[in-house]
């Protein structure tokens, strides 16, 4: 191992040998002054995500999706990003030609569950405050539970299906 000072005098050699060399007649040549910090330490790769945070990851990122394209900021198509099979197919019909249909407020908001993975398929827990499906005249908000199955089969996790877990709640809290 290099010592402090044979690493500082090494260091020093190498800017002053850039500076000799040259003929009398050349221009003078310049070294920025040496930084007195110590490199960071911090490493800069990052881990890959598990499989539990990659598909709560996707969870998340599919809710940003629906509330972009709800503002019309995202074509619905984007939705094959999330999205797989059958779902896929559904999203899409039901969204064709409007999608204006979707209403995603900052009221509303998703909180991922529990998370079951086996090999390439999982099962996902979804906590959402509804606070934009209101009755005409109602202005209750509703949490709904959903579980989603997801797939990674094509290499990426996808959302490949929904179902509702039991009934609508009226407010607007995810605790059990």
């Amino acid at each position: 191992m290099i010592s402090r000072a044979a690493a500082v005098a090494v260091t020093v050699l190498l800017l002053t040998a850039g500076a000799c060399g040259g003929d009398d007649d050349s221009a003078p040549t310049t070294t920025a002054d040496p930084t007195t910090t110590a490199p960071s330490t911090e490493p800069t790769t990052t881990e890959p995500l598990t499989d539990e945070e990659a598909i709560t990851q996707l969870e998340e990122d599919w809710w940003q999706a629906l509330r972009e394209m709800s503002a019309g900021e995202r074509d619905v198509e984007d939705a094959s990003q999330y999205l797989g099979g059958d779902y896929l197919e559904l999203f899409l019909e039901e969204r064709s030609g409007d999608p204006g249909n979707l209403i995603l407020s900052d009221s509303s908001s998703i909180q991922v569950g529990h998370v079951v993975i086996d090999d390439l398929q999982g099962t996902v827990d979804l906590c959402i405050v509804d606070a934009d499906f209101v009755p005409a005249g109602d202005e209750t908000v509703w949490t709904r539970r959903f579980r989603d199955t997801v797939d990674a089969a094509s290499g990426d996790w996808r959302i490949v299906r929904r179902e509702r877990i039991g009934e609508a709640v009226e407010g607007m809290s995810c605790d059990e």
